[in-house]
């Protein structure tokens, strides 16, 4: 089987669809040339006695075929010889590149035309072609007349494009393990480690530690240990930045590296040095999908601060109300975090939907390139269209939930792409029947969470075996996939449609809705507003008992007494220490959690001076903070910083905060109001503190007003 119809065969078995054009213009041959690719296609299928068939739809071409026979064919092809994968031109050229990457010594050309199966002519033009890579990695390829080639450069650089492209043959969304076979690029290069071992070491530290990590995650962790394993072995180690290594050494994550670690070295009797443990531990750190929880990062305030000005700029753009969606807000705030360890670190994160995404949520992907500038600003670099992406899964996954949140039974969800498709598929699913979501799973986890569970079915977007029945589906569930469901469900005489099934009861918060309308509609004025006012409250209670606790508003945190205005300062010292009396005033935080904001700003520099004119100075929450409080300090005369953008500071408002979450709404309305000229204004004109706090609070009625 050649490299196209190999490709022609994998479409077919993980997409289901193909279109002739699309492929003809994919490859740059005829159609002619595509069908008879698809005749060998159709004779392997017919040699392997399985119930599996190419059907022809005017221009579409469909396998028809049950999970069960489609895995039946893939053990199929592993077990027949004679079906080879072979490599295309592009590959083979980075093959070569990995075989010299790895390589303990000078490698001949008659080495590498043995290893890719090739003439050493056709080597020769490749090595020309890879000598051109090279020059952009700061890597450079030597060469010996009588010895061969060698790759000469950083150990750190090197591992980077290994990764990178290890990466660029991963197989599409099903876990990288599956297709480490000995005729595949994977096999080659790790033909001389287990694999399946190591996944297994990753598994066994999930379980340990609770923390599950998702398919691309974990195969990106998978990927940096055989790396690093094979690197070792040649007797290349790497450097680890030890400030960073104390840093992380604190995190929970940390723990979990070093459990990994000591499985690896006690089953391959190998000694893995403490710098390749500080890079486990980034990669875990880095997987913004992983279940678990790691410190705030440093500038986390900045992190809040950007997120929620994309929120409000992409639903601007878009004409979408984001600012309720806690959920939203949250996983971005994750996913940015996670971002800069990656960015930092140079850690490579690839989205294997990237197309899909686009082609689904093209308005989204345009709003959120539109305002990134910020978050570029802030971690100082480019954010790649694989980030993008990401993001924009966020929210897509919020405008899904915008549609329709319904309840109900026993289905279990595969998908191997992240939390963000994941949520796609899980609202609308909920959008077309009444299923009861048991869990939202990775590919890897499906053995481990088989046993003890019963279900009715598993809706997966991947290739499965499973005791239990299972139906496949686009990542973001088709027109075709729901009709699919539906002939299931009938046929199995499970009552899931939503127009058979029982109805969700009315919510509180659409109950409200309906009276905020009819306030609308009251002919008084006054009668209206102080309706309103009312209602409020009522929503604001019932938040809190349903959310376990509403998010206070910057008014219930930003009182009279919390501020100061035209306070005479002499340098930013002075400034963040008069904003911090305030909080300790109030009973917000410690005499220490003062220090620690002056601290603050001397190891990370003038970060909080976010805006022009303005900083928001605050600690790490265990330093000191007491409850949540942000309190206004206005200066007489402005003092700089030393942030050359935004510097002098004529405004200060210190922040306590106690988690990472709680101060979200108050923060957020902060920032609006930041955006105001008007407050600039009226604390500028104010002659009391009651002033402003009478502004901050006729700004939020305002707010509530426009419903």
């Amino acid at each position: 089987m050649n490299y196209r119809q190999a490709i022609l065969l994998k479409g077919l078995i993980y997409n289901q669809k193909l279109n002739l054009e699309t492929w003809m213009d994919t490859f740059g041959v005829s159609e002619r040339t595509i069908r008879n690719d698809l005749e060998y296609i159709e004779k392997i299928l017919w040699d392997s006695e399985l119930k599996i068939s190419i059907e022809y739809h005017g221009r579409n071409v469909d396998l028809e075929a049950s999970n069960e026979e489609l895995n039946r064919f893939l053990r199929y092809i592993d077990e027949e010889n004679d079906i080879k994968y072979q490599f295309s031109p592009e590959e083979r050229k980075k093959y070569i590149l990995i075989e010299l990457l790895f390589s303990k010594d000078f490698v001949t050309l008659d080495d590498l035309a043995d290893r890719a199966k090739v003439s050493r002519g056709t080597i020769i033009a490749d090595i020309k072609e890879i000598k051109k890579w090279l020059k952009v990695d700061q890597i450079r390829l030597e060469g010996s007349a009588h010895k061969g080639m060698k790759i000469e450069g950083p150990e750190e650089t090197k591992r980077e494009l290994i990764v990178s492209l290890i990466k660029d043959f991963q197989h599409q969304q099903i876990g990288m393990v599956q297709f480490a076979k000995d005729d595949s690029i994977l096999g080659k290069v790790f033909r001389e480690i287990d694999l399946r071992l190591i996944k297994k070491i990753i598994c066994e530290a999930e379980d340990f530690f609770g923390h599950t990590l998702t398919d691309i995650a974990f195969d990106s962790l998978l990927i940096h240990i055989g790396v690093s394993i094979l690197r070792l072995e040649s007797g290349h180690e790497i450097v680890f930045d030890q400030e960073l290594y104390a840093e992380i050494k604190d995190e929970k994550v940390f723990l979990m590296a070093r459990y990994i670690a000591q499985l690896i070295e006690s089953e391959l009797d190998i000694t893995l040095p403490e710098e390749e443990l500080g890079y486990i531990t980034l990669h875990l750190i880095g997987k913004n999908d992983m279940q678990g929880e790691t410190k705030l990062y440093e500038k986390w305030l900045n992190i809040q601060i950007v997120s929620s000005e994309l929120i409000k700029n992409v639903g601007n753009e878009l004409k979408i109300d984001f600012k309720d969606d806690d959920r939203l807000y949250e996983g971005l705030i994750k996913h940015i975090n996670t971002a800069i360890y990656r960015i930092k670190n140079h850690m490579i994160l690839r989205n294997p939907l990237l197309k899909e995404i686009l082609e689904n949520y093209f308005e989204i992907y345009q709003a959120v390139v539109t305002h990134i500038s910020p978050i570029e600003k802030f971690v100082d670099t480019t954010i790649t269209d694989d980030e993008i992406a990401y993001l924009v899964m966020h929210f897509g996954a919020s405008v899904e939930r915008k549609r329709q949140v319904l309840l109900i039974p026993k289905v279990l969800i595969v998908c191997s792409t992240g939390m963000g498709t994941a949520q796609v598929v899980l609202q609308r699913l909920n959008q077309h029947f009444h299923l009861h979501i048991v869990g939202v799973i990775g590919f890897h986890e499906l053995t481990k969470y088989e046993s003890g569970s019963e279900l009715d079915l598993i809706i997966t977007t991947v290739p499965i075996k499973s005791k239990f029945p299972s139906i496949r589906v686009s990542p973001f569930l088709t027109d075709e996939n729901v009709t699919d469901l539906k002939r299931y469900f009938n046929h199995n005489r499970m009552n899931c449609n939503l127009e058979k099934g029982e109805q969700q009861s009315l919510e509180i918060s659409d109950a409200l809705e309906k009276l905020y309308c009819l306030a609308d509609e009251c002919i008084n004025k006054e009668l209206k507003n102080r309706m309103k006012f009312e209602l409020n409250k009522v929503d604001r209670y019932f938040v809190k008992r349903h959310k376990k606790e509403a998010q206070p508003l910057l008014s219930e945190v930003l009182t009279e007494s919390k501020v100061k205005l035209k306070v005479e300062c002499d340098n930013w010292r002075e400034a963040v220490q008069s904003a911090g009396e305030l909080l300790y005033e109030a009973d917000c935080v410690t005499k220490e959690y003062i220090d620690e904001m002056i601290q603050s700003v001397i190891d990370l520099g003038p970060y909080v001076v976010i805006t022009k004119h303005v900083a928001i100075p605050h600690a790490r929450p265990e330093k000191g903070a007491k409850r949540i409080g942000i309190s206004l300090v206005s200066l007489k005369n402005p003092v700089n910083f030393g942030n050359k953008e935004n510097d002098p500071v004529k405004y200060v408002f210190g922040l306590s905060a106690v988690d990472a979450k709680t101060h979200m709404k108050a923060l957020s309305e902060l920032v609006e109001l930041l955006e105001v000229d008007e407050f600039y204004r009226a604390i500028d004109l104010a002659h009391s503190p009651s002033e402003v706090f009478k502004y901050i609070v006729k700004f939020e009625e305002r707010k509530e007003g426009i419903r």
